[in-house]
């Protein structure tokens, strides 16, 4: 998957997980990585928690090269 593809289905899930923030595509990536990662725990079950996390490391990996 390519960067905007990932950044897109975070986008999408985060929408659904935290509606209570206004999410659009046009937000710094590090803003919605920094949420995910400080919102979400590592033990949790649910599988769109889990998915976003999954998304929110990959693009944390890439913004670190």
């Amino acid at each position: 998957m390519s960067t905007p593809m990932i950044k897109g289905e975070l986008v999408e899930l985060l929408r659904v997980l935290a509606p209570e923030k206004k999410w659009t595509k046009t937000q710094r990536l590090k803003d919605y990585v920094a949420f995910t990662l400080a919102r979400f725990p590592d033990s949790t079950t649910d599988a769109d928690e889990l998915r976003a996390l999954l998304l929110a490391r990959h693009l944390s990996d890439w913004q670190r090269r």
